[in-house]
């Protein structure tokens, strides 16, 4: 029996369970799909530095903001920019505009501010849904394919390498300035 066919049959109080029968129910023809693993795909430092220094300024804090501090694309698109907060060096993600409905503040790195300090931070972060496709265009026009959820993957995974430990990246310890051996486009600005 399959998994939707035991999944059915539990909806059907004991007493009320049908009588076995030769027609096949819609549930006993259903066949087992195998979806394949996917690999996540990140950015190596050399094509984010390409995607970012290429993009136009009203693109760059959708960039910026999920590459460097790892929040979900949905979630800047809530964003007003009164939750940037430079002074402070945090960012508000309130829980009503949370995917995980729960309020976070996230830490401002030292790349991330400089990105963000020379631009006119007034209204929504990202006015426009077009903006993802924007940049999704921008990044095939250099010739680099753009994975599915590609900066925060590539924020989580370099954020790992850099503190290593699954748990800190987990609980957002504030973001630490990378040393020197950094790699530019991925750490700094410029």
């Amino acid at each position: 029996m399959t998994a939707p066919s035991r999944w059915l049959s539990n909806a059907t109080p004991p007493d009320c369970s049908p009588q076995p029968t030769t027609n096949p129910t819609a549930a006993s023809q259903l066949r087992k799909v195998k979806v394949p693993d996917s690999d996540i795909g990140i950015f190596t430092p050399d094509e984010f530095s390409q995607i970012i220094h290429a993009a136009p300024a009203h693109l760059i804090p959708l960039l910026a903001i999920s590459a460097f501090a790892g929040i979900r694309s949905a979630e800047i698109a809530r964003l007003d920019w009164s939750a940037v907060d430079l002074d402070r060096r945090i960012i508000e993600v309130r829980a009503g505009q949370a995917k995980t409905a729960s309020r976070r503040v996230i830490p401002i790195s030292d790349n991330l501010a400089a990105w963000l300090a020379p631009l006119r931070r007034r209204g929504r972060v990202v006015p426009s849904w077009r903006q993802h496709r924007e940049i999704t265009t921008l990044a095939k026009s250099l010739g680099i394919p753009w994975p599915r959820n590609v900066l925060r993957h590539s924020f989580i995974s370099y954020r790992i390498a850099i503190v290593k430990s699954a748990d800190q990246v987990a609980l957002r310890e504030p973001v630490e300035k990378p040393g020197p051996g950094a790699r530019r486009g991925i750490f700094s600005h410029g």
